[in-house]
C-alpha cells in the first residue's frame, strides 16, 4: 500500500496476476494504491514465485 496504482499495477502483471481495481473517495493523493487483497507477503495458491 500507499504506491501508485500505475506502479502497482505494472509489478503484479510482471508476476502473473490479474488486477482489479475500485476508485474510492479518500484525501490521499489520487492513484495510490488504499489497501490490497491478499495482504502483502500473504502466500496465494498457484501464484509464481
Amino acid at each position: 500500500m500507499g504506491n501508485q496504482l500505475a506502479q502497482a499495477e505494472q509489478q503484479l502483471k510482471a508476476l502473473g496476476f490479474v488486477v482489479t481495481t475500485e476508485e474510492v473517495d479518500s484525501d490521499k493523493p489520487k492513484g495510490e494504491v488504499l489497501e490490497q487483497s491478499p495482504e502483502g507477503n500473504a502466500s496465494v495458491a498457484g501464484a509464481p514465485r
